[in-house]
């Protein structure tokens, strides 16, 4: 059986829109909407999941990308922003074109119906998160990058 959680806020009218949709396809029950949730709680429904959508219109990268894939939960996003930059080495995020709303039904059946396909994905995913975000290495290059502004407005004020 399906079940759908939908984290954040929703304008009134769009809500409203929403559930009457998902009533009209019989999934009214299948369904829980939430407002946002303290970041606990939204781990514990996502630990829960077997697939993060996230099919925003304008994103740089999302906490909730980030988030989903240290919990190793496969991602189908909308390809827009820079989210793009997390499958620069290997297909991860599974992308689909702004608004394409078939192509995202396509993506979540396909990691929904192959389990090998989504575990692969979730530790693809995990492993990409540890390389691109781990303090231990971002920290050395955000202090060379002042190094160089220090040492740049130094030899200009001279």
């Amino acid at each position: 059986s399906l079940s759908i959680i939908i984290i954040g806020k929703a304008e009134s009218k769009y809500l409203f829109y929403l559930k009457h949709k998902a009533a009209e396809f019989g999934l009214a029950n299948a369904i829980l909407w939430t407002d946002f949730l303290p970041q606990k709680d939204a781990h514990n429904l996502l630990a829960k999941a077997k697939v993060c959508v996230l099919p925003t219109y304008n994103e740089i990268i999302s906490g909730t990308i980030i988030e989903s894939l240290f919990l190793k939960l496969p991602v189908v996003a909308y390809d827009v922003g820079s989210i793009h930059e997390v499958n620069e080495k290997e297909n991860i995020i599974r992308l689909v074109p702004k608004g394409d709303i078939k192509k995202l039904t396509e993506e979540i059946k396909t990691l929904l119906t192959d389990e090998k396909l989504r575990y692969d994905t979730g530790e693809k995913g995990f492993n990409r998160n540890i390389e691109m975000f781990n303090n231990s290495l971002i920290v050395p290059d955000i202090l060379k990058a002042y190094d160089k502004v220090l040492s740049f407005e130094s030899n200009s004020k001279r």
